[in-house]
């Protein structure tokens, strides 16, 4: 083979990979965006459930479920509520923690 056309052949592959590495983001992002709207609209349920009205835009969806206000719920609330919900959603628990960025950290 000349030197051209194993070039040619490297960049054709080369291409491929990156098209299939971006067509599983893609898929991961998609399968992303129904998990996270099934989880607001079950914290929206909550919320309505709670307080007896809709949530206004300001106020937290992840609350303090001890408060008798609509108070953001600290990290660790916030994540067990986010699990709560994709488990009985039965969506992927670990993609929605890890977009929300509330994985659970390991202290050092």
């Amino acid at each position: 083979m000349f030197q051209s056309q194993t070039s040619a052949l490297r960049s054709a592959k080369r291409d491929r990979v990156r098209c299939c590495r971006r067509e599983a983001a893609d898929a991961a992002a998609l399968d992303l965006e129904p998990a996270l709207l099934k989880v607001a609209i079950c914290r929206y349920g909550m919320f309505l459930k709670k307080f007896g009205r809709d949530p206004r835009p300001e106020e937290p969806l992840f609350f303090d479920p001890a408060c008798d206000a609509p108070i953001e719920a600290n990290r660790k609330e916030m994540r067990r509520q986010v699990i709560d919900a994709a488990r009985s959603l039965r969506v992927d628990v670990r993609s929605l923690l890890a977009f929300l960025k509330l994985e659970e950290t390991n202290p050092v």
